[in-house]
């Protein structure tokens, strides 16, 4: 599983390389020519996945699916071995200390190990909002002053 894994890292990081997916969908290469370059390109990935990107390239579709073919696969692998993924937005990016903390908090919480994605948002203003499964746990500042505000409102009528 881990050899996918990376394997399906490569194919991704292969759609970041500019110009890489114009070459490898151009109409003007024959599906010889383009497996030809796959098999250079590729020469340190498994069989099966260079026949993956191979199907992907031959149906125009290998800039569309690289990533989300791996993104799904590491989602499912990770169910399989028990970690929770969570997406963390904060306001600012924290720091390597911070997301260490972070990590601890969520696998004392879900008693899991933990995987995680961060985002960053201005408009939180501070604090962070987590997603985990179907919980979300805001303790974003923004959220905060939305209720208070609602709570002066309310106290006023």
């Amino acid at each position: 599983m881990d050899t996918w894994v990376n394997d399906l890292d490569v194919l991704n990081n292969a759609v970041a390389q500019e110009g890489f997916v114009v070459l490898v969908e151009s109409p003007n290469l024959s599906i010889e020519e383009k497996r030809a370059i796959l098999t250079k390109t590729f020469s340190g990935i498994s069989m099966e996945a260079l026949n993956l990107a191979t199907i992907l390239v031959a149906k125009g579709r290998f800039g569309a699916l690289a990533a989300p073919i791996a993104a799904e696969f590491q989602r499912r692998l990770d169910e399989h071995r028990g970690i929770e993924r969570a997406d963390v937005t904060t306001a600012v990016n924290p720091d390597k200390a911070e997301r260490e903390r972070i990590k601890k908090w969520l696998r004392d919480i879900t008693g899991k190990e933990v995987r995680l994605e961060y985002r960053t948002d201005p408009e939180l203003v501070g604090g962070m909002v987590v997603k985990i499964g179907d919980r979300v746990v805001d303790g974003s500042v923004r959220t905060r002053l939305h209720a208070l505000r609602r709570n002066l409102h309310e106290g006023m009528a």
